[in-house]
């Protein structure tokens, strides 16, 4: 700053100086016709050099203000005026650069549309919406399976020849399909137990509430898709049982069909029994084997297999179902109570609110009586003592 001030100074002073030496060279001078004209022409000459000094200058700096124009003429403070404003603009740009690089320095760096609102915590609403959010997405996932099978079905009914290779589509698509529920299951487990740690450690209601709200919702979706995914299900244990009896029929076409589900119902190890039975052998004579095909024995044990993978899975999904419908009542109750809560803070805050104003008129009540008693007193006593007050004046 004292540069400045130092260099502002010597501009003035340089400036004074060059005005003395003209008036000098003025005094000196005849005033004939000829040196009139030479003084217009060193006037114009003088105005000139000004003007294109002023000029330099306002190309140099372009957020200077033009004091002078074409048409005024300048005087030396005019000029020093206006060296004065480019060096303090020049002074204003430099500081505003270097408070901007100081102060706006890295922000925003790093962050775009995925960066998380908040990092300190990891229990935040913030990644729990992020759960949230991928679960929506597996479940839709789930929804697309659901549609894949149901076109491969229909295929599958459509063909009446040849179909393992559709039938290796469904088992590929329901065993992503159990996978994806199995995450989703894990998922939901970890919402319920980050709501209960925020439960126990926080205090704020009406994030509690949005969070068992938002849970609550998800968990339905998750319901919903379950019901339908378990209904394909069924739909395709039904069509592979039928599948397993068309097999035993081409195998033995005396066996029955009431045979042939009782023996779907029992065990692995039986199944295996049954078909590498002898010819001669089924117990009682009841029904046997005669050439057996080797490779019908083998469609049989694979969709025997697959049905009963498909039994497993349905039960899976059954008891999930029946799992999540605690889960939401017991959320719902957790909500209940929560209202209940809310309401009876509010009814006891209203009580509390009433009684105040109650104890408040009944103090302004009291201090009323009070000071009308102290009022009756002192009139009471002014009446006593004014006659013996009266009497002595007299004395």
């Amino acid at each position: 700053m004292e540069d400045i001030l130092g260099e502002i100074i010597s501009l003035s002073e340089k400036k004074k100086k060059d005005e003395m030496n003209k008036r000098n060279d003025k005094k000196g001078t005849e005033y004939d016709g000829k040196s009139v004209s030479d003084g217009s022409k060193n006037k114009k000459g003088n105005s000139d050099y000004y003007k294109k000094k002023r000029r330099e200058s306002y190309v140099k700096d372009d957020d200077t203000i033009n004091i002078c124009d074409a048409s005024t003429v300048c005087t030396i403070d005019d000029d020093i005026n206006i060296e004065k404003v480019n060096i303090f603009s020049k002074i204003i740009k430099n500081n505003k650069s270097k408070s901007s690089e100081q102060y706006f320095k890295d922000v925003e760096k790093n962050i775009n549309e995925n960066t998380p609102l908040f990092f300190n915590n990891g229990n935040t609403l913030n990644t729990y919406l992020l759960t949230v959010n991928e679960i929506n997405t597996s479940i839709s996932n789930i929804y697309t399976n659901i549609d894949k099978i149901n076109v491969i079905k229909k295929k599958i009914e459509l063909n009446i020849y040849d179909n393992e290779k559709l039938y290796s589509k469904i088992n590929v698509i329901i065993k992503n399909s159990e996978d994806i529920i199995t995450c989703i299951k894990e998922k939901i487990n970890k919402l319920n137990a980050e709501n209960n740690a925020f439960e126990e450690n926080s205090n704020m209601i009406s994030e509690i509430k949005l969070r068992v709200n938002i849970f609550i919702d998800i968990v339905n979706k998750y319901k919903n898709c379950i019901n339908k995914y378990k209904n394909i299900c069924n739909q395709y244990y039904e069509h592979v049982n039928k599948n397993i009896i068309k097999h035993y029929k081409l195998i033995h076409p005396n066996l029955s069909d009431h045979s042939i589900h009782k023996l779907l119902k029992q065990n692995n190890h039986n199944m295996e029994e049954f078909l590498n039975i002898n010819k001669n052998a089924y117990k009682n004579n009841v029904m046997c084997f005669t050439n057996i095909d080797q490779l019908e024995i083998d469609k049989i044990k694979e969709k025997y297999n697959e049905l009963k993978n498909l039994e497993k899975n349905i039960a899976g999904l059954n008891e999930l179902y029946i799992e999540l419908a605690y889960v939401i009542k017991k959320r719902k109750n957790l909500i209940n109570n929560i209202e209940n809560n809310v309401f009876q803070v509010k009814e006891y805050t209203e009580d509390a609110l009433h009684n105040i104003a109650e104890a408040k008129r009944y103090n302004k009540m009291i201090k009323q009586k009070i000071l009308y008693f102290s009022l009756f007193l002192l009139i009471i006593a002014f009446i006593i003592l004014f006659p013996v007050f009266f009497n002595y004046s007299h004395f």
